[in-house]
């Protein structure tokens, strides 16, 4: 971590959702730029001044669909499948202005996918769920703010009981 002593943040979010009459499919998006810039004039960064601030990123995207059918089995219970993608744009992991930007390291950009399904049993006293998610689906190699490659393609299953 370093700690600027003045930094200024602009962005702009927006998120867009569309459910079909009752819920058989949704689809819903989601965009942010934002834009964290140094804008000390004293101390050890003030030669960054202007600079993006390092290893944050500046344009994300999302996007999912979900189906749902109800009463597939029996009366109250429903099935579930989803999607989603995420893309993060690359990044520096350093200062802009320091050094040249075709040896910088970099933070490549990333597109990741995950898909689901879940099955929802109900009655009058307790409900059962049981999932089923594979994160990363394509097992693309993905990194944290700072460059560090995390887990690729990850299995994961929950039971969930409620009385």
């Amino acid at each position: 971590y370093q700690n600027v002593y003045s930094a200024r943040s602009t962005g702009v979010e927006s998120a867009i959702g569309w459910s079909s009459p009752r819920e058989y499919l949704a689809l819903d998006g989601g965009l942010t730029w934002q834009s964290f810039r140094n804008t000390s004039t004293s101390g050890t960064f003030t030669d960054y001044r202007g600079d993006r601030i390092p290893s944050v990123p500046y344009f994300m995207t999302n996007a999912a669909v979900r189906v749902q059918l109800p009463d597939v089995i029996v009366a109250r219970d429903q099935f579930v499948v989803f999607w989603t993608l995420r893309y993060v744009h690359s990044f520096f992991r350093g200062w802009e202005s320091l050094g040249d930007k075709d040896t910088k390291l970099v933070v490549p950009a990333q597109v990741v996918q995950s898909a689901g399904l879940g099955y929802v049993v109900r009655n009058q006293r307790s409900t059962l769920t049981l999932s089923m998610e594979v994160q990363n689906l394509t097992d693309e190699r993905v990194y944290d703010y700072f460059g560090a490659q995390r887990p690729g393609r990850a299995i994961y299953a929950k039971t969930t009981a409620e009385f």
